[in-house]
């Protein structure tokens, strides 16, 4: 259902169907039935020429009420994989398409974790072509959720060996905004290991608004690196 909607329109169109519906009929009881006509007039009034053809091969009967796996064969592919690869490999090689911060931007969550993450586990530094892309050009560090810029940090502070400044006091700024242990545990000693010395007055200027179990953690996590 979600490759037909999705192949007719230059958007993530069954992404937004999905969210529309939630909205409506949060905290109600419904029935397929109710999807089906919601889905249907959504279809309808975002593609209207194409709507017909899509419902034509949805089989609901098959997919709902008949016993047994619905009738379609799935395609399990490494699409997605595969761009993030070859996306990687341009990354490495400074060969980026000059669009690609628009393509990223433009991109689930999921594959834009699945970049960052590859990024993460190689072994090489960043030099200061791949530092600035990161940092300038993607900016994952600033136009993206917090998780996306919790890795980028994470990046940036693990991939470099030396801090910039710049980074530097954006990330001091950061670890005011957020007392989540599942962020600041990562963050709080990469930053020690670059600069010790404004990792702990970091901590100690933030330490009064963490949870006392983050408090701890931390704490013990700086203790260990000393």
């Amino acid at each position: 259902m979600e490759d037909l909607v999705n192949s007719k329109s230059d958007k993530d169109l069954f992404r937004k169907i999905l969210r529309n519906y939630f909205t409506k009929f949060k905290y109600q009881s419904v029935v397929y039935q109710d999807f089906k006509e919601f889905f249907e007039s959504q279809v309808r009034e975002e593609l209207p020429t194409e709507a017909e053809n899509i419902f034509n091969q949805i089989d609901w009967i098959k997919w709902i009420e008949a016993p047994g796996m619905p009738p379609i064969t799935l395609n399990f592919s490494n699409t997605y994989d595969n761009t993030v690869k070859e996306m990687i490999t341009l990354f490495n090689e400074n060969n980026l398409p000059s669009d690609f911060d628009k393509t990223f931007k433009q991109w689930d969550v999921e594959l834009q974790m699945d970049f960052i993450a590859y990024i993460l586990t190689q072994e090489k530094e960043l030099d200061d072509e791949h530092y600035n892309y990161i940092y300038n050009t993607l900016k994952l560090t600033k136009e993206y959720n917090i998780q996306i810029k919790v890795n980028g940090y994470k990046i940036l502070l693990n991939k470099r060996s030396i801090l910039e400044n710049d980074l530097k006091e954006e990330l001091i700024e950061f670890l005011g905004t957020t007392g989540r242990i599942n962020y600041l545990r990562d963050l709080y000693p990469a930053f020690y290991k670059k600069d010790k010395n404004a990792a702990l007055e970091t901590f100690e200027k933030y330490r009064n608004i963490y949870h006392p179990m983050v408090v701890k953690y931390i704490e013990l996590a700086l203790k260990n690196l000393s």
